[in-house]
């Protein structure tokens, strides 16, 4: 399965951290929260891996390259205007000519969710389109999702 990085914002939220270095470098426990999330996927089977870019791509490229380092295969879709977040999707998943079902992570989530069993769920369920969620305490910082029982 084709997994895709959203990895072309330009983490204002991070300034100052973010002046310089593009969001998915800003390292956490001395790694860049990108290589994490590599190394997560990779946890998980998911080899090939394409990642949208646009704020200092360059910083980005140089330091993964083609992914082959930490073992995947990794692919970029630089956007010269940002596209958003529908956007950067709809533009990889061409361009990766993507037909199937795939996974997109944010390059600043830090998670340990079990991608493989996530993947399962969606299938299981034939599902258009299933999102992992997180309750939190203090909902300002992030977006409030209402569903029914029955996880819809």
């Amino acid at each position: 399965m084709k997994a895709f990085i959203l990895a072309a914002g330009y983490g204002t939220r991070l300034e100052p951290l973010t002046l310089a270095v593009p969001k998915p470098m800003v390292p956490i426990v001395n790694l860049p929260t990108m290589q994490h999330n590599i190394e997560l996927l990779k946890q998980h089977g998911f080899r090939d891996i394409t990642a949208n870019i646009h704020y200092h791509p360059e910083q980005i490229e140089n330091y993964f390259g083609d992914g082959s380092a930490f073992g995947v295969n990794l692919s970029y879709s630089f956007e010269e205007e940002l596209l958003g977040t529908a956007g950067g999707i709809k533009r990889m998943a061409r361009a990766a000519c993507v037909s199937d079902t795939f996974l997109v992570l944010s390059s600043d989530a830090l998670t340990d969710i079990n991608l493989g069993r996530l993947a399962a769920y969606h299938k299981e369920k034939e599902a258009l389109a299933t999102i992992a969620l997180s309750r939190v305490n203090e909902v300002s910082e992030f977006g409030i999702v209402v569903r029914n029982d029955g996880g819809k």
